[in-house]
Order: C-alpha cells, then sequence, then structure tokens
C-alpha cells in the first residue's frame, strides 16, 4: 500500500472500539485501560514478539508523588517535582504537560494496581537509583522510579515464549549469584532490580520474568483477561478516514490489506524511528551509530500520524546512550547494550583516537552522549574507546557482568599486555594514551580530576565504588592488562514524535486535535524534552498518556476488576 491515508469505502474486515498499534509499555496500557472500562480492543503488533523496546529495558517507571515512595521511607510533592522538571527544561517544555506527568502518572499507578493488573514497588535509596540531576532542587534518592519485580511465565500460559527479551551474553541467571560463582569481589553496582538479565531459565524452561520483560508480562496478562485482542506479525500500514475524522486502519496481515474500523479511535504507539535512517539524518541533530531499541522502530507512527496531518515535535531529542556491541548469546546477533556502571567506577577512562579523555566519563548517560559532540561537527570524538586495567575486571566485570575469559576473550574485549600494543590494535594514538594515563592518574591519587570534574558530583560519587578512596569515581589505570571496549554513540530510543495535548490526542498543524487519533510513547512528544529526568523517564511517560487515552475511549471510564468480562482471546 503506497498511501498512508485513505478515504473509508464503507467497507470493513474487522470492528472493535479501540485499535491500538504497538505493544511496548504505552499501547498495553492504553489497550489494557481501554478493555477495563468496556471497550473492544485489539493491538497490532508490527514484530512477532510483544513488548518492543519496554521489554529490552529495565523496566521502571518514573513517577513522582507516587504512593509507594513513603514505604522506601522517600517523601515527594507536586511542588517539589514540578520545580525539578522545570529546571531541567529551562522553559522548553510546555508547562501543562509536566503538570499531566506529575498529576497523572501517580493516577496511572494507581489504577492499574487496584485492578489487578501490574504490582508496583518503589525503588529504594540505594545504589544509582537517584534522579539523573541529584544537585537540581526538587530531585529525589528513591522513591519515583516504581519497579514491577517478578512475574512466573506459567501465568501467561503460551504467550510467555512470544515476549521480547533483553540482550545476553551469558545463560540468563541471577547477576548476583554470577558474581558469586565466578569470583568478582562485588558486582558493578548495588542495585534494587531483581537480576541484570530479563529472565530467570531453568534447563532450559522460561521461569520468571524481571526488569522490562516482567512489566510487559503483567500488561499483556491484564490484556488477556479483559479480552483484548493481541496481534502479533501485523503492523499498521495506513490510516482510513471518514469525514475528517480517523476511523479505522489498515493493517498487514499475512502479507494482504485487513481493514479494521475503529469505533472510539486509534491510539499509535508504534515507537521511536531510531532504525530509520532518513528520519533520524533528517531530524537528530547529535550523532546515532546505533541503538539499543528493537529494529522494527522505523518510525511507522510518525509517517502515519504526519500523512494525517499531525504537527511533530521535540524531534531533534532522543533518549541519549553511550553505548557497545555484543553478540547475543541467545540469538547470535550482535546488539548494543547500554554502557554505565563501566563508565562510572574506578580504574576506567575513555578516550578518542588521539588518546586523550573528552568528557567526564561518570555523568548520567543523556549527558554523557553529549561528549561525543555534535552530529555536523567534523572534529567529533569517534571512534572512542572505553580502557580499563585488571583492577577493574577484577573487582566489577564488564557489560553484562560476565567476567571475560582469558583463553577465549569475548571479540567485543581488546586485551594487551601494555598501553602501547592496546593503542596500536585499537588505532589510538600511542603516546597521546601514555601521557593521559599518567595524567588521570595523578588525579585517582589525590581524587580530584581537575579536567573534567569526574567525581565531584553527587551522581558520580554514587555511582562510583564507595569502598574506594579517596575519590569513590576515580581509580588508577595501571595494572596490566589493560583492556578496551569501543564505544559508540547510541540511544534507547528517539523521543520526539506527533504533537499531543494533555490527554494524548494527535494535533495537526493549527493545534487542533485531529479526531480519533491518538498517541503515546516514543512515537508522541509526550516526554520531558531536553532531559533525562531519572530511572524510567521513558516508560513513565509512556504509560501515562498510555492510560490517559484508554480512560477517555473506555465506555465511562469507570473501572472495573480485572478478569471481568470477556473471555481471554489472543491471535498469532
Amino acid at each position: 500500500m503506497r498511501e498512508r491515508v485513505v478515504e473509508s469505502s464503507g467497507h470493513w474486515d474487522d470492528e472493535v472500539d479501540v485499535v491500538v498499534a504497538g505493544s511496548g509499555a504505552a499501547g498495553l496500557t492504553g489497550a489494557v485501560v481501554s478493555a477495563l472500562a468496556g471497550a473492544h480492543v485489539v493491538v497490532l503488533e508490527k514484530s512477532d514478539l510483544v513488548g518492543g523496546t519496554t521489554a529490552k529495558s529495565g523496566g521502571g517507571a518514573w513517577i513522582a508523588d507516587n504512593h509507594h515512595m513513603p514505604e522506601v521511607g522517600v517523601t515527594d510533592s507536586r511542588e517539589e517535582a514540578l520545580t525539578y522538571l522545570r529546571a531541567l527544561t529551562g522553559g522548553r517544555a510546555d508547562d501543562s504537560m509536566l503538570q499531566t506527568l506529575v498529576d497523572r502518572g501517580k493516577e496511572m499507578a494507581r489504577h492499574l494496581e487496584d485492578n489487578g493488573v501490574v504490582h508496583f514497588r518503589a525503588y529504594p535509596s540505594v545504589g544509582g537509583t537517584l534522579d539523573y540531576y541529584p544537585d537540581v532542587p526538587g530531585s529525589r534518592h528513591g522513591g519515583r522510579p516504581l519497579d514491577s519485580g517478578r512475574f512466573p511465565a506459567a501465568e501467561l500460559g503460551e504467550w510467555a515464549d512470544r515476549i521480547q527479551l533483553g540482550v545476553s551474553s551469558f545463560s540468563a541467571v541471577d547477576k548476583f549469584d554470577t558474581y558469586a560463582q565466578r569470583g568478582f569481589t562485588k558486582p558493578k553496582r548495588p542495585t534494587f532490580v531483581d537480576v541484570g538479565h530479563v529472565v530467570f531459565e531453568d534447563g532450559g524452561a522460561r521461569t520468571h520474568f524481571a526488569n522490562g520483560t516482567s512489566l510487559v508480562a503483567q500488561l499483556l496478562r491484564g490484556c488477556l483477561r479483559t479480552g483484548v485482542r493481541v496481534m502479533t506479525g501485523t503492523p499498521v500500514v495506513g490510516l482510513i478516514r471518514d469525514a475528517g475524522r480517523i476511523a479505522g486502519v489498515v493493517a498487514s496481515r499475512d502479507g494482504a490489506p485487513v481493514r479494521i474500523r475503529a469505533r472510539r479511535g486509534v491510539l499509535i504507539a508504534t515507537g521511536g524511528f531510531e532504525w530509520n535512517p532518513e528520519l533520524c539524518d533528517r531530524f537528530l541533530d547529535r550523532p546515532l551509530e546505533t541503538s539499543c531499541g528493537v529494529r522494527t522502530n522505523t518510525g511507522d507512527g510518525h509517517l502515519l500520524g504526519e500523512a494525517a496531518g499531525a504537527a511533530l515535535a521535540n524531534m531533534t531529542d532522543a533518549w541519549w546512550q553511550v553505548v557497545a556491541k555484543v553478540r547475543d548469546a541467545r540469538t547470535g546477533l550482535v546488539e548494543s547494550v547500554h554502557v554505565r556502571a563501566e563508565r562510572c567506577l574506578p580504574h576506567s577512562i575513555i578516550v578518542d583516537t588521539s588518546g586523550r579523555r573528552f568528557f567526564n566519563e561518570s555523568v548520567n548517560y543523556y549527558e554523557a552522549h553529549r561528549g561525543f559532540g555534535a552530529k555536523a561537527d567534523p572534529d567529533r570524538h569517534l571512534p572512542a574507546w572505553l580502557i580499563c586495567d585488571q583492577q577493574y575486571l577484577d573487582k566489577h566485570g564488564l557489560l553484562t557482568g560476565a567476567p571475560p575469559s582469558p583463553t577465549d576473550p569475548p571479540e567485543w574485549l581488546v586485551t594487551a599486555d601494555t598501553l602501547a600494543e592496546l593503542a596500536a590494535r585499537i588505532g589510538v594514538d600511542a603516546g597521546g594514551l601514555a601521557d593521559e594515563v599518567r595524567r588521570f592518574n595523578g588525579f585517582a591519587e589525590k581524587g580530584e580530576d581537575l579536567d573534567f570534574g569526574r567525581g565531584s558530583s553527587t551522581w558520580d560519587k554514587i555511582w562510583g565504588d564507595p569502598d574506594h578512596l579517596p575519590n569513590p569515581a576515580l581509580g588508577s589505570v595501571a595494572v596490566s592488562p589493560f583492556h578496551a571496549i569501543e564505544m559508540h554513540a547510541g540511544v534507547m530510543g528517539t523521543k520526539g514524535g506527533l504533537r499531543i495535548d494533555v490527554g494524548g490526542r494527535v494535533l495537526d498543524q493549527a493545534g487542533e486535535p485531529i479526531p480519533g487519533l491518538f498517541a503515546a510513547g516514543n512515537a508522541a512528544a509526550g516526554s520531558v524534552p531536553g532531559a533525562y529526568p531519572g530511572p524510567g523517564s521513558t516508560i513513565g511517560p509512556a504509560m501515562t498518556f498510555g492510560y490517559l487515552v484508554g480512560r477517555q475511549l473506555g465506555t465511562d471510564g469507570a473501572a472495573v476488576p480485572a478478569g471481568a468480562g470477556r473471555r481471554e482471546r489472543s491471535e498469532r
């Protein structure tokens, strides 16, 4: 089909109240909330697996002033949360949108819990669960991010094998057990999240989900219990307009077009556009080499909405990351993984081909990406390499936590007995690297980074090694052998999308709602622009706007117990 928007011919192959395009946190939340209110809903997922990038993520949802915060001893208020968000955005955000995130996010979390859809718990104030700008007024240490715990795979039946999984470089077992078994002195970070990998396995059988897969699994269970049809391998390829209203969609099912009427509305929740090179070149203002998001994120919803007359907003922004590429043990594919602890813990630095450092490695990942430079900058610092020594490996491991084997090292790790040899292997200036390491080691000894201030902020200290003195973020790179991992300018997903109002209605170029069309998640411009407030800042807004759309598209907005109503239905 060439046209992304077609006029209605009056012929429909299927008819429901609500069509949801996409099965990540935004789409599944919108679907289950609509169904709880009595709507007939179908979720159309492009991939053969459910969950999108949400399922590959840590699964946290940043929800200010939520009802679980007192359980972990953290207080919050509407005023403090708004103070923090306003400071981060510096006037770039529509204040009504910030107020919606603060006021309605906690409502969303309680609604899902009260209806037995998701069980949340707050991250306590330990480890790296603080807001990402902890020295900004209104920030909090713990409490705002919500986690969904572990979830028994058996509760999903056949659907347990149809959820997207995160990257694994070794068998999916508990991270901390892995550290103990393999002789590390400590895990990379003390953390509240149960596992570093998103699923437990026993003899190859999936037993429990955690992190992003747990959140997706619980939302999916809620959808199935309330009669939502979930159709995988069914992308939405067109919108159908009738008398100026978006009345339905054209989906592709086994290569054939299927026209589905949406009596109340269509929710676009198709994720970002990071795997669409044309859109990335058109909009993004920073370099992008790879993404941690699912490869089906090609901007389908952006293109559909734009064809329907929607305005776009915040399109230069993304959930920026510093990433590495590893081979997934499950699939054999080379995938991108988020690099955080490796940058923050002692005995590591990041350099470009000159061998020189170019930023404070310990800053949060959104800010760390800025170090690479602007997209159009010919002197940007790529390629870049994380350099660490044997002290680092002995204490912390690398990336997924699996210690590299000295006899069979992973392909993503370069090792050498000397810095000069390591520099030659990775194409870095040996003299520059030697000088830089010498200078950095002096900073580490004194506990003060005079070049970039690493270890000077609350964030840097928290994410460092609390047992390391004199500065938890600074440690010498001095013990052979030496190791290198290539760093890439990446994203978790793009951030801009269809312009929406405080109810998730898609707006046209004049700022008027397009009847029947709604959006949430990374397909919409509904998150905090220009910053990454804290853990779960992608999923929190996605679920909040999914919830708000779901409430509007339900029959009367009244909550009913999960499982009530129609029988469970599913389609492959």
